[in-house]
């Protein structure tokens, strides 16, 4: 699952830190298609995620999302069908914690790729008690 990362959040000159963001991104998207692992991309209103990201798919699959958590965005459009998601994107204390949360709660494994995940410029921490494989690998087998 690739959430919110989107046109309108890199409208402005990138730093450093996101541009190696989006291309850990990248990289872990390519890995899973390589891989046959289903890809995702959630969005928050109607901004398109990064065209860099989603150009390795002749169809990619887009959910649009209209809450922090993506849960209820992919039980609507029937795409919950594994027992393990990995996560990426923006903003690991907001939804990618809201996603991964709801997730638990609903009985499936969670993978979160640190070095694909943004936080905001809220406090760190949001690993905690929630019972979620992080890594910093940006590699992903079916």
């Amino acid at each position: 699952m690739v959430i919110d990362v989107q046109e309108k959040y890199f409208e402005k000159p990138n730093q450093p830190l996101k541009n190696s963001f989006v291309k850990n991104v990248e990289e872990l998207v390519k890995n899973a298609k390589m891989n046959n692992v289903d890809v995702v991309f959630l969005e928050m209103g109607a901004t398109p995620t990064l065209r860099s990201i989603t150009k390795v798919f002749k169809n990619p699959k887009i959910i649009t999302k209209h809450s922090y958590s993506a849960l209820n965005a992919m039980l609507s459009s029937m795409v919950m069908n594994h027992d393990e998601y990995h996560l990426c994107g923006l903003y690991s204390d907001i939804c990618i914690h809201a996603t991964a949360k709801d997730l638990k709660k609903k009985g499936h494994e969670v993978v979160i790729h640190n070095r694909a995940v943004i936080e905001s410029d809220r406090v760190l921490g949001y690993y905690e008690n929630l019972d979620v494989y992080v890594t910093s690998s940006l590699k992903i087998r079916n």
